[in-house]
């Protein structure tokens, strides 16, 4: 070995054993802050796909009145009407039962007849989704601020914190891999 090989192979052990002493050193102080995020993850009881639930749950919650205003205008287009405006239901009814006598007359146009009846069908369709609609949109400030604070404290929280942009799956399975290295000798997957 020469003069320089052995005055540098010394240095690259004593560099080696700092840089391994400092590498377990951060392991160390991370352990606490790592078994905190664990434990808030597993806190959350969060869930794949439940953030997204939830924001669609939020949004129907926050505009409650304006889906029910829009939801009850169409209905009254369709199927209630006014003074000076007959339902579409009683115009297309009027129009099927008229088609129903011109195939009666003319077999031919039969086709139009049935294609009346099932346009009739189809609003009946759309009247009777829109009437349970109106009865399923729910008013609930208490329950807008229980999704909201799921959102945004647990669910945005986390995910910001642990740097996964609001990926559940990503948050659930950082925190499965801490978990495990909690869980194992110094923290390093079993090897020292």
């Amino acid at each position: 070995m020469t003069i320089i090989a052995r005055a540098i192979n010394p240095a690259w052990v004593a560099l080696a054993n700092f840089l391994n002493y400092e590498k377990r050193n951060r392991m160390r102080n991370a352990a606490p802050k790592c078994s905190h995020q664990v434990e808030e993850i597993e806190l959350a009881h969060l869930k794949t796909g439940e953030d997204e639930e939830l924001r669609k749950e939020r949004d129907r919650l926050a505009n409650a009145e304006s889906l029910a205003q829009n939801a009850q205008e169409a209905l009254a287009v369709l199927d209630e009407g006014s003074p000076e405006t007959p339902a579409a239901t009683d115009l297309i009814g009027q129009a099927a039962q008229a088609l129903a006598a011109l195939a009666k007359i003319d077999p031919e146009q039969a086709e139009l007849a049935n294609q009346a009846e099932l346009m009739l069908d189809t609003i009946s369709d759309v009247v009777h989704g829109l009437q349970n609609y109106l009865e399923e949109i729910e008013f609930n400030l208490k329950r807008l601020d229980e999704v909201e604070e799921r959102v945004l404290t647990w669910i945005h929280s986390l995910a910001t914190r642990a740097n996964m942009a609001g990926n559940i799956p990503a948050v659930l399975s950082y925190g499965a891999d801490a978990r495990k290295q909690l869980e194992t000798p110094n923290g390093r997957g079993g090897t020292d």
